[in-house]
């Protein structure tokens, strides 16, 4: 039997910037197959929003 899966995928905007930046620190805890900036947890949800515009 056959599963399906539907998936969407978006860019992020600015109001994304919060589960952005919490997802990827779960992510860091949780992997190690990719590399995220360490600063990123110094980063504030109104720079990741500013970011994300650029």
């Amino acid at each position: 039997m056959e599963n399906k899966i539907d998936v969407n995928i978006t860019l992020a905007m600015p109001e994304d910037a919060e589960n952005l930046i919490n997802l990827l620190e779960q992510l860091k805890t949780e992997s190690d197959t990719f590399t995220i900036d360490p600063e990123l947890g110094e980063m504030s949800v109104q720079q990741q929003a500013q970011q994300i515009m650029c």
